[in-house]
């Protein structure tokens, strides 16, 4: 589902999932940048770019599931966009470490 297609102004989930989605198709292309030079001296910078991502992507999804929406399509645009990207699963295994 696309983030854009049930929006409600009012509930302020909305913001927070499009703030997670862009910190996690951040560190996506960080990954990808680093696999391109993986074995190549610029591996290491390419390496903590990857993790700095990775941080800011853990930051919007803490901050993301602190908030509680507040309307049916909020409810539902964040349970899909946990589902969509596995966060359910991650957020089980941190629970279960």
């Amino acid at each position: 589902m696309a983030i854009g297609t049930m929006t409600n102004k009012n509930d302020p989930i909305f913001a927070a999932i499009a703030e997670h989605y862009a910190a996690y198709r951040y560190w996506d292309a960080k990954l990808t940048q680093r696999g391109w030079v993986e074995g190549k001296p610029a591996y290491k910078a390419a390496n903590r770019e990857a993790w700095g991502a990775e941080d800011v992507e853990i930051d919007a999804l803490w901050k993301m599931i602190a908030i509680v929406p507040t309307t049916p399509e909020g409810m539902l645009a964040f349970e899909t966009h946990m589902s969509e990207h596995g966060l359910w699963e991650l957020l089980e295994r941190k629970r279960a470490a």
